[in-house]
């Protein structure tokens, strides 16, 4: 299911013009990231319901600044996938569907 969840965002961020660098940053911001030995979380990742909702408002700014239609994919994702990823995403769900806490 999450690679759908990425195929989707990444052609939404293609469609409004997000690519390259930036789209692989946002994508990495979604669904997280490895750098050198450590993960780091993504949205995916959050922990809880507030934790989500905190880390999806603090991408918006760093989104801003990187590319001018970030805000556009910003709002398409909290109307087309915020609903998703907590229903069937973050970490707490999947924990509690017995899928464990990867990465």
């Amino acid at each position: 299911m999450k690679f759908t969840f990425k195929k989707n965002i990444e052609t939404k961020l293609a469609s409004v013009g997000i690519t390259g660098e930036v789209k692989k940053t946002i994508v990495s911001d979604i669904f997280g990231r490895k750098a050198e030995d450590a993960f780091e979380r993504g949205l995916s990742d959050a922990e809880d319901l507030e934790e989500f909702a905190v880390m999806l408002n603090s991408v918006l700014e760093k989104w801003a600044i990187l590319h001018p239609n970030a805000e556009q994919f910003h709002s398409w994702f909290i109307s087309n996938k915020a609903k998703q990823f907590r229903e069937s995403v973050i970490s707490s769900v999947r924990q509690r569907a017995g899928l464990g806490c990867p990465p």
